[in-house]
């Protein structure tokens, strides 16, 4: 996770927006994606146009249902995707021939950076 955490707030910090909306769901998602899509490879793609911030969240996995937003009451797990639709602008997931591909799309304007704690 800690790679793709890196890489996303990389991309994100190179292209001017503040990373840590993104940088977190994009988190979550990959681990999602180890822990249930089961099967290599896994793979992370980040675009960034002049609105959006879209990241996507690929597993080789032949997993039969998309993920939900459901977490168990007092449960330990089940939270990712309810903290995905909280700071996304939208997200989703599509079955496709090579796994599942979970998307969250962010807007730039809401992108937001948390303060600076040394200053």
């Amino acid at each position: 996770m800690a790679g793709a955490r890196r890489y996303v707030r990389e991309q994100l910090t190179a292209a001017g927006i503040g990373p840590e909306d993104v940088e977190l769901a994009a988190s979550e998602l990959v681990t999602n994606a180890v822990r249930y899509g089961g099967q290599d490879p896994i793979e992370l793609v980040l675009s960034i146009d002049d609105r959006t911030v879209r990241i996507e969240v690929m597993d080789g996995g032949e997993g039969t249902s998309l993920p939900r937003v459901c977490p168990e009451p007092g449960g330990e797990q089940g939270r990712g995707l309810v903290l995905v639709e909280f700071l996304a602008e939208r997200w989703g997931a599509r079955k496709g021939p090579g796994g599942l591909m979970v998307w969250a799309d962010f807007l730039r304007t809401r992108a937001r950076t948390c303060p600076d704690a040394t200053a």
